[in-house]
């Protein structure tokens, strides 16, 4: 999924696999080492900074969720981040390994501008410390939103909760 496009900035994000494939469910509503997402991610900055990160950040409830969380800004069901105390948008959707976070910070016409929360591994290489959020705003038509929704859900289709 792409999150923006060229050569506004972007995000792209992949579900690339089980980080322990061969770890059978155990029937528990919430069976953890079974769900657990490998994301593939490759981000370009407007300045043309690149770089790209890989890790186990979501479970497989909280890739559906991400996907509920999309829905929700394009039916209007979602709202613009607050400001914390220094000013900074706050997170809206986190998830239990915080290397990943999403805010939506407003949207105009046709467009919505969403921050995209990196930190540890998926911050620039160049980037001295590991922690607080390292934010990429992106840009998205409706239809580059519609886009990133539908190839969201076929990615979540491919690595379904166990």
């Amino acid at each position: 999924m792409r999150l923006g496009s060229e050569p506004r900035g972007y995000v792209d994000l992949a579900l690339v696999g089980y980080e322990f494939p061969d770890a059978v469910a155990t029937g528990s509503e919430w069976d953890w080492d079974a769900n657990w997402l490998i994301v593939d991610g490759s981000v370009r900055e407007t300045d043309g900074r690149a770089w790209r990160f890989s890790g186990a950040d979501l479970t497989t409830w909280e890739a559906a969720e991400l996907g509920r969380w999309l829905r929700g800004i394009r039916e209007l069901e979602v709202s613009s981040a607050t400001s914390d105390a220094t000013g900074r948008e706050s997170r809206q959707l986190a998830f239990t390994e915080p290397s990943l976070g999403f805010n939506l910070i407003g949207r105009s016409n046709d467009e919505v501008r969403i921050g995209i929360h990196l930190e540890f591994d998926a911050r620039p290489p160049e980037t001295d410390e590991a922690w607080g959020d390292f934010v990429v705003v992106v840009t998205m038509t409706a239809s580059e939103l519609d886009r990133a929704i539908d190839d969201w859900a076929l990615e979540c289709a491919a690595w379904p909760k166990r």
